[in-house]
């Protein structure tokens, strides 16, 4: 059972699956082998930008560097555009867990082993019935991919695991694995990074993973408290390749669109963009309104997601209101700026760029005196987002306007 009802997938759900593989790297120690991902530190924070992040579970790296052999490698096998074969060390290990906890680990490669895709985290955990698939090297064999029983299960009442206490943390699921599938990226249908692989539970006799978002938000924690050499960050980063420069933004969203607005934020932050996104920059206590009017003004766009429930929203009419003002403002000060230095005024990027869900934009459908100011900027199309596919097409052309000196998200 592959795809369960849906017989066929389209060829690009297939380039994709390829294109993911590039971030599954096979861990060599000794006789060892376990697998593991790379992910740009941005995932855990602004200050890890740009740094190759190896997330594996914790019994495949299970300690500090100075106490593993010295012969670690991570062969990336996927990864063709590298001189040096897809191949990495690990600089240090940075954060880890508890096998009885989380049961993962981090570690910083001591290269970029290759020009590594963007990966976004699922907004939505997986749940039983949904399929997942596994990128990983199975008995320390080449990149394979799981295509066989992959649903995700109900948590069976009897359980026995080697590690991941909290039934929370813990995703149950059918696919196939051997020695050597530990630290596994584990994906959902759309390919968005949903767990990593962990073991077998011996009770039930179901494969299971750790859920990446606790994963990341205890990384992200541990990592707070961490600081590296500048010589050692400048010499990792040294072999990548130049990388965007992006405008910082704000996603001003209905709550009813939550999943797109996750699935947003998730893309924008793997692909380095810094992003406001209430969920994780609103703290308890905190005044909401002044927090997002100072949101607005901090960030250099606003992604104004247009959907029914958002146009019917006042909270988020204000919202829009307070981006129309910024924009008018900024206006104001470039074209003064640019008349006391003799340039002709330019409004080619626009401070509000507008993302269509339901095609109320598009289509002509929303009948505000506003209508005509948003008709006349280049608007993202996100209609039928729920398809991966139309997702990430229109997410990369959404991607290149915020490129700084980029010009608006075109149609």
């Amino acid at each position: 059972m592959i795809f369960r009802q849906q017989r066929t997938r389209p060829v690009h759900w297939l380039r994709v699956a390829l294109d993911r593989g590039q971030i599954a790297g096979r861990v060599r120690i000794g006789g060892f082998v376990g697998s593991g991902f790379v992910l740009d530190g941005a995932i855990v924070g602004e200050a890890w930008q740009g740094l190759p992040l190896f997330f594996s579970a914790r019994h495949v790296i299970p300690g500090e560097f100075r106490s593993l052999p010295e012969n670690v490698t991570v062969k990336f096998d996927a990864l063709t555009d590298d001189p040096q074969g897809g191949t990495a060390g690990i600089e240090r290990v940075l954060a880890l867990s508890a096998q009885d906890a989380l049961n993962y680990s981090v570690s910083l490669l001591d290269r970029w082993p290759g020009q590594v895709p963007l990966v976004s985290l699922c907004p939505q955990t997986p749940v039983p019935g949904d399929l997942v698939f596994i990128l990983g090297f199975p008995g320390g064999r080449g990149l394979e991919i799981s295509l066989h029983d992959n649903e995700v299960l109900v948590p069976p009442p009897v359980q026995h695991r080697a590690a991941v206490v909290s039934a929370d943390d813990v995703l149950f699921h059918g696919a196939p694995t051997e020695g050597g599938s530990s630290g596994s990226p584990i994906f959902n249908a759309d390919w968005e990074l949903a767990a990593i692989q962990m073991g077998g539970d011996t009770v039930s006799r179901t494969n299971y993973g750790v859920r990446i978002h606790p994963v990341v938000a205890d990384a992200t924690r541990k990592l707070n408290d961490v600081v590296l050499e500048e010589s050692v960050v400048a010499r990792v980063k040294a072999a990548r390749r130049a990388t965007a420069d992006y405008s910082s933004v704000f996603i001003s969203y209905s709550h009813a669109d939550s999943i797109f607005a996750d699935r947003l934020f998730n893309s924008l932050r793997s692909a380095g963009v810094r992003a406001w996104y209430d969920k994780h920059n609103i703290l308890p206590g905190y005044d909401i309104y002044a927090e997002i009017s100072r949101g607005i003004r901090e960030q250099d766009k606003v992604l104004f997601c247009f959907s029914d429930a958002a146009l019917a929203s006042g909270w988020v009419d204000a919202e829009l209101d307070r981006a129309l003002q910024k924009e008018r403002e900024v206006f104001r000060a470039a074209s003064a700026g640019a008349a006391s230095a003799g340039a002709p005024r330019s409004s080619r990027s626009k401070t509000l760029i507008p993302l269509d869900l339901s095609g109320r934009l598009l289509d002509g459908r929303w009948d505000s005196p506003k209508a005509p100011d948003m008709m006349s900027r280049g608007i993202a199309d996100f209609r039928n987002w729920e398809n991966q596919s139309t997702f990430s097409q229109a997410f990369e052309r959404l991607l290149g306007s915020l490129q700084r000196d980029a010009g608006p998200a075109g149609q």
